[in-house]
């Protein structure tokens, strides 16, 4: 059972001596607190009662809002017809139209993505932070060589970053996390397409790269709708909105040649490009294995001339090995 109460944050008084008020709203040990923008003496507070005293000068018309308010939260939670937690309450409450940004929102899953170990998707995707930010700077009267190139030079400097010393993943994701520049209501149709054709003509993006940008989009949208941060009349991928049509692609092996060509490359022992080189190579002869599970491996897992390992998904796979 949630408990939803209008508190004063003492913690968090301003200079005048006034405190804000806030709806404090717990439930299995989770709390969140929704900021009401109003702020009262503590003499003027009845805590108690969770109300203003007579003593403030207007305290019938704040106290008729903090009704009004607590009787929100309350409507919010107990008529939800799923299980609903303090967060999404507090989501809710901020209104339909959404205050969090979508950076905010993805940020917070790329950096999840991170902390659970699939770094794959959690580079990828905060890949696509960069294109979308890189997106909102163009202007129309912009000219689109040195656009380019201006998009090229911070790709360039952003991997030169990443391979300093004291470089840290969170540097990246916690600039997303105060980018308030775009929220979920501005992503409209509209902005889809034109987000389509930046992606291509500015980025040379592929059809299928295109496609997994617009995939997740619409994964924050389903999460940003689930957790109450969004209204669902926002969605531009429903009914004869957008629709994303992923096409079967072709791939094409390569040669004996070109896989000898890159065995042959000259690279500075233990650069950058070098490491690199070869650790395709590993994953190349032993099946493509995942990059995820190539970095986890140890010496111990080789047996008799043989690799052992499991991946991601649990399954047990061996492979030969010859020295």
């Amino acid at each position: 059972m949630a408990s939803i109460k209008i508190v004063l944050r003492k913690n968090m008084i301003k200079k005048d001596g006034t405190i804000p008020l806030a709806l404090r709203i717990s439930e299995n040990y989770k709390t969140n607190y929704h900021w009401l923008s109003q702020y009262v003496l503590e003499k003027d507070w009845d805590k108690v009662a969770g109300k203003v005293k007579a003593s403030h000068p207007n305290f019938r018309k704040l106290n008729n809002f903090l009704m009004k308010k607590l009787t929100e939260a309350n409507d919010i939670y107990y008529d939800s017809k799923v299980s609903i937690t303090p967060i999404q309450v507090k989501q809710k409450l901020r209104g339909p139209g959404g205050s969090r940004s979508f950076f905010a929102v993805a940020a917070e899953r790329v950096q999840n993505k991170y902390d659970t170990g699939i770094f794959s998707v959690a580079k990828s995707e905060l890949s696509g932070l960069y294109n979308l930010e890189e997106f909102l700077k163009v202007k129309s009267s912009s000219n689109k060589t040195t656009v380019v190139k201006g998009i090229m030079d911070r790709r360039k400097k952003r991997i030169s970053n990443s391979k300093k010393p004291g470089y840290s993943w969170n540097d990246g994701v916690n600039d997303f996390r105060k980018n308030k520049n775009l929220k979920f209501y501005d992503i409209d149709q509209a902005f889809l397409n034109k987000y389509k054709i930046f992606c291509v003509s500015y980025l040379g993006q592929s059809k299928r790269t295109v496609t997994n940008q617009l995939i997740f989009i619409r994964t924050m949208f389903n999460i940003a709708i689930k957790e109450g941060i969004i209204a669902q009349k926002y969605y531009p991928f429903a009914g004869e909105k957008e629709k994303i049509r992923i096409g079967s692609g072709n791939k094409i092996g390569l040669t004996i040649d070109e896989v000898e060509k890159i065995e042959n490359l000259n690279f500075e022992k233990f650069s950058f490009i070098w490491h690199t080189r070869n650790i395709w190579l590993f994953s190349f002869y032993f099946a493509g294995i995942r990059i995820s599970d190539v970095v986890k491996l140890r010496w111990t897992d080789f047996k008799n001339n043989r690799l052992y390992y499991v991946t991601q998904v649990s399954h047990p796979l061996f492979t030969g090995f010859e020295r």
